[in-house]
């Protein structure tokens, strides 16, 4: 009887177990921007036969999280302080999901609409204070990312006029470190020599990439930074993890910018439908989730032609559940009420591996 036991449990394991893993975080969006999205694009949400869960996101010193603790909570299985990244509230390191699954030979990627050095993003590989930019790119010299795309290169001593590096460029020393670099358009900086080549950071913006509805010349929108991206998660042979941001919805809610609030949420819904074409929801999970909300948006009016308008009731990040969304294989276990910090746990549940407690 108790080998049947755990026979049935090993394959209860094997049964719910991920191929590859997408999550796609959507910084500053609560419940009602996300309502807005549908109304944006005239599609429901409910398509895909989503499996749903209602996030709380509070830090350890505030009902009113900042994006550095929660993306530590959904990267870390770690509720910590504001304003810490990738460490717990004695500011020790914690692991994050990347540094699990590289352990288990596992591809990395990442690509956010932000600047590398962003706390949603460097929560993902740094474990430092949120603005000690310098620490946050010394790790990620050594970051375990194989490919990463995000703004930010005029951090790393770009010079604005000829998009070369400096003689003192960290540029340098990203390439030194293994990276393929490429800088605007996509075009590339500099390459190691391919015996010691480790992946691909792409920075296509100097600093965060323009809002969606006021994109500059060959800007690539956040669809195209994905697409690129998927195309070589696709190539892949190995177990894969992308992290996707669609992290400007947060900054235009910070401003109370209707029109690139509704263009932000309009792009993570382009992101949304071709992630749900393209990935095989028989074998991979993909996970749609929130930090925090952002501005106190609501719809104080609206007709069913389209016609709605917005308010707003802070330029801050608010105190609200937000929401989670999970498709796919092992999706069932994201259903229910749970702190951000258990979304990791239920992740390498389905993974049979083991996250750092608390």
């Amino acid at each position: 009887m108790l080998l049947v036991f755990f026979s049935s449990v090993f394959l209860s394991l094997e049964s719910s177990r991920p191929e590859n893993i997408v999550i796609l975080i959507c910084d500053g969006m609560g419940f009602n921007h996300l309502y807005i999205s549908e109304l944006v694009t005239g599609e429901v949400m409910g398509s895909h036969s989503p499996v749903v869960g209602i996030g709380r996101n509070e830090a350890l010193d505030n009902l009113v999280t900042d994006s550095a603790a929660a993306a530590t909570a959904f990267f870390s299985g770690v509720k910590t302080l504001t304003g810490y990244l990738g460490m717990n509230a004695l500011g020790e390191e914690v692991k994050t999901l990347a540094d699990i699954l590289k352990d288990k030979g596992w591809w990395l990627g990442l690509v956010t609409n932000t600047r590398y050095y962003d706390a949603t993003p460097a929560a993902l590989y740094a474990h430092a204070q949120r603005k000690e930019t310098d620490v946050i790119t010394d790790f990620l010299m050594e970051s375990p990312l194989d490919l990463f795309f995000a703004g930010g290169l005029e951090e790393l001593g770009i010079n604005p006029f000829t998009q070369k590096p400096t003689p003192r460029s960290r540029i340098h020393e990203l390439i030194d470190s293994g990276y393929r670099v490429l800088g605007l358009n996509f075009e590339e900086i500099g390459s190691p020599d391919s015996e010691m080549l480790k992946g691909t950071v792409a920075l296509v913006t100097m600093g965060d990439k323009s809002f969606e509805n006021e994109l500059i010349p060959g800007e690539p929108t956040l669809l195209e930074m994905v697409e690129r991206a998927l195309a070589v998660f696709m190539q892949e042979e190995r177990n894969k993890l992308l992290v996707i941001e669609a992290g400007r919805i947060d900054d235009a809610s910070h401003v109370n910018d209707s029109e690139a609030v509704l263009a932000e949420l309009a792009a993570f819904r382009d992101v949304l439908s071709y992630l749900l074409s393209q990935l095989s929801l028989e074998s991979d999970l993909l996970i749609v989730l929130s930090d925090h909300e952002t501005g106190g948006v609501a719809v104080p009016y609206g007709k069913p032609d389209g016609d709605f308008s917005l308010s707003w009731s802070s330029n801050d990040h608010t105190a609200a559940y937000v929401p989670i969304i999970a498709y796919g294989k092992g999706s069932h276990v994201f259903t229910g009420f749970y702190h951000l910090k258990e979304i990791p746990r239920k992740i390498c549940g389905l993974l049979d591996v083991i996250i750092c407690a608390e």
